[in-house]
């Protein structure tokens, strides 16, 4: 789901914000985690403006500071990032699982 359609949602139902007894569980990697946070962090759609505004900030330092890595890695001009949908939470836990364990036995 895209970002504009997830608090497009939220403008007309809030609760899919979550809340204390309902908490959201959301899951994204790379790019996808700050705005997962924002969506996390609001309460309703009048905070979504100053988190991402927060966001956007962090965004930047965080793309110069990927950029200066990825260069020391691989000087390329592939992509790094992949997006997934539709997971399961147990489903996305035991790829996770996986990948940390084949990575542990490299060491």
């Amino acid at each position: 789901m895209y970002n504009s359609e997830f608090y497009s949602y939220a403008d007309e139902d809030p609760a899919i914000l979550g809340s204390a007894l309902e908490p959201v569980e959301i899951i994204a990697l790379c790019g996808g985690l700050l705005p997962a946070c924002v969506a996390w962090a609001a309460n309703d759609t009048s905070q979504l403006f100053s988190l991402s505004r927060m966001m956007i900030s962090v965004s930047f330092r965080l793309a110069l500071e990927v950029r200066s890595r990825m260069k020391l890695v691989e000087d390329g001009s592939k992509s790094w990032g992949k997006t997934y949908t539709g997971l399961s939470r147990d489903h996305v836990q035991g790829i996770l699982e996986e990948f940390h364990e084949s990575q542990a036995s490299l060491h």
